[in-house]
């Protein structure tokens, strides 16, 4: 069945998105003035920058642990195609943890697409990652209204893992400790290749198409459902496409040049 988003959870979204957007203010201020100490090596310039990819890479950081307990220990679904799939929509009970991980997801991402013009760093995939904010956001309501948290849960995993690695080798980049950056760099290649690229794949994309036509719903949620998986694979595009830059920068590498986030040239 569908829910309709209870009042209380509006208002919980309301005030943790604007909780995030006055926190992450104060929080990338306060980076900045610690920078502007000296005590850590990083340009001035740079400064901006490394307050964003600070703010990220712990929410990022807090975020992925609190979901993969949920995924693989309290529910254990995360492990099995059938535990994720099975008994949906029928025998699914919608908890207080996964219920909280998930507003607190589609809070960040909320507000990731609404401050996307100030915040953000005008880099040359400005336009790809504004889309794919407001991807992941229709995506994790929607996947909210039919309760479908098991495998929403599964993409949000997969994709922020890599997202800590890449805000924290950035900050690495921004800093001048090259070393650091390079080894960041190449475990971020092989984790991102691993859990969006071929997990994603297989643990979403291909159980959509093959779970999902098995699934007894009103036609109404059918829609839903198929605008859902169009919006998924949407996302796979992205990963696709940002995978090739990450190939790019690697042919740099290889010649010996420096590595660097090709999308702020």
């Amino acid at each position: 069945m569908v829910v309709i988003l209870p009042k209380q959870d509006f208002e919980f979204v309301f005030a943790l998105v604007t909780s995030i957007t006055f926190g992450r203010f104060i929080f990338q201020r306060l980076v900045e003035l610690f920078l502007g100490l000296g005590w850590v090596n990083c340009e001035k310039s740079k400064h901006g920058k490394f307050a964003e990819s600070a703010f990220k890479s712990v929410y990022y950081s807090m975020i992925w642990p609190f979901g993969v307990y949920i995924a693989c220990f309290q529910e254990g679904f995360f492990w099995s195609q059938d535990e994720a799939w099975g008994s949906w929509p029928n025998n699914w009970t919608f908890g207080p943890l996964p219920r909280t991980y998930y507003l607190i997801q589609l809070s960040f991402y909320v507000h990731s697409t609404l401050v996307h013009f100030h915040y953000e760093t005008k880099r040359s995939d400005f336009w790809p990652m504004f889309a794919h904010h407001v991807i992941t956001s229709i995506l994790v309501w929607c996947s909210y209204q039919m309760e479908m948290y098991r495998v929403g849960m599964m993409v949000l995993i997969l994709c922020d893992l890599s997202d800590i690695l890449f805000e924290n080798g950035k900050m690495m980049l921004y800093c001048g400790y090259q070393k650091v950056a390079n080894i960041m760099f190449i475990g971020l290649m092989v984790i991102w290749f691993v859990t969006r690229i071929i997990l994603f794949s297989y643990k979403c994309l291909w159980t959509c198409l093959a779970y999902g036509p098995q699934m007894r719903v009103p036609w109404g949620e059918v829609k839903l459902y198929l605008f859902c998986v169009v919006l998924l694979h949407l996302i796979g595009v992205l990963n696709v496409f940002w995978f090739t830059q990450m190939i790019a920068a690697s042919k740099r590498f290889l010649k010996g040049e420096k590595v660097r986030d090709t999308r702020e040239e």
